[in-house]
């Protein structure tokens, strides 16, 4: 019987030993700016090593040779001043029509960008920039180890990732002097990234990259210190305003879809946010959506990471105690059980800075105690 337990022990430690993580070179993608009818196919499952980690970079494209008229994928980085949640950035890189994603995508063509801001003193400005026609406007995409660059065709905008596998270092760039926004917005990845119900440590045969039948997601940057710089343009008065903070709370997410975003999505709740413990620098990242597909079948994921510690993910179908929410004109109230033995009681203050979409000050209660920070929330319901 011993001998038995010491070989088992001695293969496991073997088993460890070999196990190497094998990344996916490198790769570059082009997608032109060229609307077409042809089949596409996308990819839900994740590429992960023998040591069962990723082996690609989360924000890969998934949707090959590139979205035709119904399908798309975006790519959406945001950020929040923690010290003034007023002021916050976003941007969403889009490959889809305006007919795949409504008010997102592209009216003419495929490519193109949308960017917003808003500010101190509770004034926004958006901004959609289509991409040109022909060679200029098409998106070069290159893969890193485990990261992703990215020229938006002749938008003025990209973004450039590392390749680190746990905590990567992102950059968004804009320089457009016909919208009079020029600026960066630095992510230094405090989290470690995760799939929709799963964090990245730990993938197996069945992991899946699809929320809804048809919508897939994977979040490359669950939480992040963000740094912005930005210049931007007033239309109205043709002066600019600048947009500085370094103590902001980022996040990078990649979502995608082989069938237009509402035939698949009857309704999307989706929220993140980062509070820190009033009696310690401890911080807990909290990431959580529910989503119901156009048959009203609803599917509920939360992630919760005490930052620096192990994160979990978790998932649910139906109705579940994993995750409460409640919306009113002040905000949301987001409650969150996940494993045995962790509640977590959130509530963001609603300053909306576009219809379905708000940023505020977060409070928590976890595990009995106050913790305050950040929060962004976002709804998407089909007409």
């Amino acid at each position: 019987m011993k001998l038995s337990i010491l070989l088992a022990c001695i293969g496991i430690v073997l088993a460890t030993r070999h196990c190497h993580d094998d990344p996916e070179p490198p790769q570059t993608y082009v997608f032109s700016n060229t609307r077409s009818s042809g089949p596409v196919q996308t990819n839900w499952t994740p590429k992960y090593s023998a040591c069962h980690h990723a082996s690609e970079p989360l924000d890969k494209p998934r949707v090959m040779p590139q979205p035709n008229t119904t399908a798309w994928s975006k790519w959406h980085f945001d950020a929040v001043n923690q010290n003034n949640p007023n002021e916050s950035i976003a941007f969403t890189f889009v490959l889809g029509t305006e007919y795949a994603l409504p008010k997102e995508g592209s009216k003419t063509g495929l490519v193109t960008v949308n960017v917003m801001f808003s500010f101190a003193d509770g004034t926004t400005k958006e901004v959609k920039i289509d991409s040109g026609e022909g060679e200029a406007g098409k998106v070069v995409f290159q893969t890193t180890q485990y990261g992703s660059t990215a020229t938006w065709g002749n938008t003025g905008t990209r973004w450039s990732g590392n390749g680190l596998a746990d905590f990567p270092t992102y950059a968004v760039e804009i320089e457009s002097e016909e919208h009079g926004i020029h600026g960066t917005l630095e992510l230094v990845s405090t989290s470690t990234g995760r799939y929709p119900c799963v964090t990245v440590p730990y993938l197996s045969e069945n992991t899946t990259l699809q929320t809804l039948s048809g919508l897939g997601w994977t979040n490359q940057i669950p939480a992040a210190k963000a740094i912005a710089h930005f210049t931007i343009r007033s239309d109205e008065r043709r002066k600019s305003t600048t947009l500085n903070f370094d103590n902001g709370l980022g996040y990078h997410d990649y979502l995608f879809g082989d069938r237009p975003y509402f035939s698949a999505v009857k309704l999307w709740q989706w929220g993140h946010a980062l509070v820190t413990s009033s009696s310690s620098t401890a911080s807990y990242s909290l990431i959580w959506f529910q989503a119901a597909d156009i048959a009203s079948k609803t599917f509920t994921g939360v992630y919760v990471e005490e930052v620096g510690k192990d994160a979990e993910a978790q998932c649910a179908d139906g109705d579940n105690e994993l995750l409460k929410l409640e919306d009113n004109d002040a905000g949301t109230y987001v409650k969150i059980r996940i494993g045995s033995d962790l509640t977590v009681d959130l509530v963001i203050k609603k300053q909306e800075v576009r219809p379905g979409r708000w940023v505020g000050p977060a409070l928590a209660t976890i595990e009995g105690s106050e913790w305050t920070g950040t929060g962004v929330v976002e709804t998407l319901k089909s007409h």
